[in-house]
């Protein structure tokens, strides 16, 4: 069997919902151990339905793959002291709880550095500096972050995106910090303590609209489909659909006004930041060519001539179409009790990946045997 990114690496999750659990699934993707402890009633997602799959529900299955649950009671003194024992076997300790509640809980970065002083420790809130103990949820830090803001109609209030988008990339830099002091500790002995809020990683996710407010001193504004910087690129209607079509320097644009039959210099020699001056008027031009046009007509054109291009999909077209030109973006895990597991693969592939994925575990499942084998004893007490 071949050695996988992250073999040998235990991880103890204590976290729940999607940040941090999406974080450790990454790290168990790459091929952690990674040990989840849960509340007798266990993570809150297993409620989050339906659907349900058995007494499991979709939403906890999307990010806890390739993991063992074991259920400890951290109120009661006898499951704190096993929790203990795990801490000073882990390399890495994952959670996200705020700091009143790591310390009521004895999961402050002080208690687990002199349980292992070898742990790397991550940490994931909802806000940072003097809001550090109020809880996050991704909703309403896409709304008061800009993010929601800068998403959905001209003329709406705001939309939030449609999963939870700042879990997610939170959860991602999560995995990517953990990764860097793993590696840091192996070359220097050093361990790290991290940190990480939604809110500075929804403000991250601003990117070029931050820098754009940054460096003009103008609110930025909501463009639907469109993109702030680049005309065009965005959504049209063609005949029988919507679509988004970009063309994302002046070249793809001469080829998008030659097939459209545009000629007269004054248009097809507009480059972009003139595109960008005269918004309406190029989107409208261009609107009025495209409506005659079929999506079968126009794609193969578009795909022939280099400009990007795709129809605007629900996911359940997203999840049919990709089975038909690459199946290995989706996961069928089989699963003892729910007969089978669907998800979707991991997105990074390379040679050190787990090959063989296990499914999301029961609640308890799995969990007392990899806590023993964590403790090299026979059975975990």
């Amino acid at each position: 069997m071949k050695q996988t990114y992250l073999e040998g690496v235990k991880v103890l999750d204590l976290s729940r919902i999607l940040a941090g659990p999406f974080c450790t699934q990454n790290l168990a993707d790459m091929g952690a151990d990674v040990l989840k402890i849960e509340s007798p009633k266990g993570d809150d997602t297993r409620g989050w339905g339906p659907p349900f799959q058995g007494d499991s529900a979709a939403y906890f299955q999307s990010c806890n793959r390739n993991k063992s649950s074991l259920v400890l009671n951290l109120k009661e003194a006898a499951d704190a002291a096993r929790l203990g024992d795990l801490i000073g076997a882990a390399d890495v300790v994952v959670d996200n709880f705020p700091p009143a509640v790591r310390e009521r809980l004895g999961v402050s970065v002080a208690n687990i550095k002199r349980l292992n002083p070898n742990a790397i420790t991550m940490n994931i809130t909802g806000y940072g500096g003097t809001r550090c103990d109020e809880p996050g949820y991704d909703v309403m830090i896409q709304a008061e972050s800009g993010l929601m803001g800068i998403t959905g109609p001209v003329d709406s209030e705001g939309f939030k995106v449609g999963v939870a988008l700042v879990d997610v990339l939170t959860g991602l830099m999560a995995s990517n910090g953990i990764l860097a002091a793993l590696f840091r500790r192996e070359r220097s002995g050093q361990t790290d303590h991290l940190h990480i809020t939604l809110y500075q990683t929804a403000l991250m996710s601003l990117v070029n609209v931050a820098s754009n407010t940054l460096v003009s001193g103008k609110p930025s504004r909501r463009f639907g489909n469109a993109h702030p910087n680049i005309v065009p690129y965005q959504g049209f209607s063609l005949a029988d659909r919507r679509v988004i079509i970009g063309a994302g320097n002046d070249t793809q644009f001469k080829r998008l006004c030659a097939l459209l039959d545009i000629t007269e210099p004054a248009f097809t020699e507009l480059d972009n930041a003139g595109r960008v001056q005269q918004r309406e008027t190029v989107i409208a031009r261009l609107q009025a060519r495209l409506a005659t046009w079929t999506c079968a007509r126009l794609f193969p054109e578009l795909r022939a001539a280099k400009i990007p291009h795709a129809p605007i999909l629900r996911p359940d077209e997203a999840l049919q179409q990709v089975a038909t030109w690459n199946p290995d973006a989706l996961l069928v895990l089989p699963h003892a009790e729910l007969g089978e597991v669907r998800g979707i693969a991991p997105a990074l592939q390379g040679c050190g990946m787990r090959e063989n994925h296990r499914p999301p575990p029961l609640l308890g499942e799995g969990g007392e045997t990899t806590a023993a084998r964590w403790l090299n004893l026979p059975r975990f007490p």
